[in-house]
């Protein structure tokens, strides 16, 4: 691990009987808290396989510190940390920008990955305008402008947001990064870094690289049908796949937050696949 980069923060969610171990990736302006509720509930219906919860740079405890600002960086820090916990890794699992980011990294050395799961991350690349457009890119403006006033409390935080158009559970959400520091109250994200994150997220088009999936790995892609990540053409693409061991995992009512919006059917469809 080179020039001064700090390993991810990260923590261990496993039964004392865990052989096997997959990492766990949230989205953008997330964290490993995240996940902990889903991986404790995977973990007690499948004893067998350890998660490690990943916080991504510029996020959560992977805040401070060198870090690196696009996939190659990420992918290269994900290895760093899998060396660092001495665990038998086979196992990756992402959400939006942590699903691109799975799946980059296991495309890195795809024969060694018996699970990999992509939940409701975008694919392919987007146009400079789709990028403005997003989300993602919304919400980083919102913060910019909030995080330029002094943060008083998280309640104050959340009414400025909501001031600016956010709904409140949304802005309930992002004012988890909110913390208390010697200096007063302040966002727990590097918005810098995570820009230049989505701007490799949205610049890298991993459609193509689906085709070189290993015989032996089992690539499960999550589709929360309400949130407009996928459309019909994507859809079709998986189906195209499906003979590479590409599995589509379609949830229609769910929204982006699929393992809040589907929590017992998704882990149902976990449980199957890693054999609980």
């Amino acid at each position: 691990m080179g020039g001064g980069q700090q390993l991810l923060a990260h923590e261990i969610v496993a039964d004392a009987t865990a052989s096997r171990w997959a990492l766990v990736i949230h989205g953008v302006f997330g964290s490993s808290k995240n996940w902990r509720g889903f991986a404790r509930r995977l973990s007690q219906s499948c004893p067998q396989w350890g998660f490690v919860l990943v916080d991504l740079p510029g996020h959560g405890g992977s805040r401070l510190g060198t870090q690196p600002n696009d996939l190659k960086g990420i992918s290269q820090s994900l290895s760093d940390l899998t060396r660092s916990v001495n665990r038998p890794v086979s196992g990756i699992i992402g959400h939006s920008l942590g699903g691109k980011v799975a799946l980059y990294h296991a495309l890195q050395s795809w024969e060694r990955w018996e699970q990999v799961w992509v939940l409701d991350s975008r694919l392919g690349a987007e146009s400079m305008q789709e990028r403005a457009g997003s989300p993602a890119m919304k919400v980083l403006g919102w913060l910019r402008a909030v995080a330029a006033d002094p943060i008083v409390s998280r309640a104050g935080f959340i009414e400025n947001l909501e001031s600016r158009g956010v709904s409140r559970s949304i802005a309930q959400w992002l004012a988890m990064n909110v913390r208390a520091s010697d200096e007063g109250m302040r966002l727990g994200l590097d918005l810098d870094l995570i820009e230049k994150i989505l701007d490799s997220y949205f610049g890298t088009d991993l459609w193509p690289e689906l085709n070189r999936v290993h015989e032996a790995a089992q690539a499960h892609i999550v589709v929360a049908g309400a949130s407009g990540i996928f459309d019909a053409s994507d859809l079709r693409r998986l189906e195209d796949l499906a003979p590479r061991g590409v599995h589509q995992h379609v949830f229609p009512d769910a929204g982006h937050w699929v393992h809040v919006d589907a929590a017992a059917a998704l882990n149902a469809v976990f449980v199957d696949a890693l054999g609980g």
